[in-house]
């Protein structure tokens, strides 16, 4: 039963780390000695970026309506703005 549930992300089938490369001052600003990517890391970085799954796609889709019902809240909520202006008007008559 479990078998059959699609994985999220794919397994990664080699690991390899990245050494960071710094610019040369030689070079002009705009250009860089990076090597371009392989096509197995482009393949990742867009199957990644680009083909979620929908439960996670369901979860963002839920999480930001939660979050737009409580920003929507706090903005359109004047239920303690008015207790406030009429404590202040009764203490001014006093």
């Amino acid at each position: 039963m479990s078998d059959d549930v699609p994985v999220i992300a794919p397994p990664i089938c080699s690991i390899t780390t990245a050494q960071v490369q710094t610019p040369s001052a030689e070079l002009s600003p705009g250009e860089s000695d990076v090597p371009t990517p392989t096509a197995e890391q482009q393949y990742v970085a867009d199957h990644v970026f680009t083909d979620p799954h929908p439960a996670v796609t369901l979860i963002g889709v839920l999480t930001s309506a939660m979050m737009l019902r409580d920003v929507a809240i706090d903005t359109f909520d004047t239920s303690g703005e008015d207790d406030e202006e009429e404590e202040k008007l009764d203490k001014d008559k006093k």
